[in-house]
């Protein structure tokens, strides 16, 4: 299960990499001739327009083969050698400008970078948890001081008033008396993490 997932994880990793270099190549105009998920020998595949799509026999990589690139690299990663010599065509990735070649080289990184990005946008859209900037309360004892002693309100003031700052002081001063109580009854701590007050 697990190398069935591995060659999971990596074909997917692999199929966007060359999709980069596949878009570039077709957007400047460099002749795709293969689109491969694997190395090797080709396993299976089909030809669709002038590009042959094929899936090879060592899922541990991938390529595309472009027009002008018939040398002994490609001939050891499709697995044999090239049946005839080819002869240099306009479109050929030789003949391109270096801006174009750099965009087709580098296309695959930056599909990499991107899919990686929409990937944790959507896990951290879909089961992601807010990060709060302020300190929460997590939860309260039954009949603790933070229920006797509520710093909320069930809905805020329309604007500050007498009566709610006399609201707010009367707060303050329950939980400076707790706070008190806290310092001088030490020996009252649970446990710790935890606490609970007499009376």
């Amino acid at each position: 299960m697990t190398v069935l997932a591995t060659i999971i994880v990596l074909g997917v990793l692999i199929f966007v990499h060359e999709l980069g270099h596949f878009g570039a190549a077709k957007l400047v105009g460099v002749e795709v001739q293969r689109f491969s998920i694997g190395l090797g020998p080709k396993l299976f595949g089909f030809k669709w327009g002038e590009t042959e799509y094929v899936f090879s026999a060592i899922p541990l990589g991938g390529y595309v083969k472009m027009g002008g690139m018939e040398d002994e690299v490609m001939e050891m990663v499709e697995g044999g050698k090239a049946a005839k010599p080819r002869v240099p065509g306009p479109r050929d990735f030789d003949g391109k400008s270096l801006g174009a070649r750099t965009l087709v080289i580098s296309a695959g990184v930056i599909m990499n970078m991107l899919f990686a990005f929409f990937l944790y946008t959507v896990v951290a859209g879909a089961w992601g948890m807010s990060d709060y900037a302020t300190t929460r309360v997590g939860d309260l004892f039954p009949e603790s001081t933070g229920e006797r002693c509520p710093l909320h309100w069930s809905k805020p003031p329309p604007a500050p008033s007498r009566s709610a700052m006399r609201s707010l002081l009367g707060r303050w001063r329950c939980w400076s008396r707790k706070v008190k109580r806290i310092e001088s009854d030490w020996p009252y701590l649970s446990s710790p993490g935890s606490m609970r007050l007499p009376g």
